[in-house]
């Protein structure tokens, strides 16, 4: 969104729920 670091994370978070 605005934020990259957030951005990072939400995509790091979700790559975890990921198999």
């Amino acid at each position: 969104m605005g934020n990259p670091l957030i951005s990072n994370i939400e995509k790091d978070l979700a790559w975890t729920s990921v198999p």
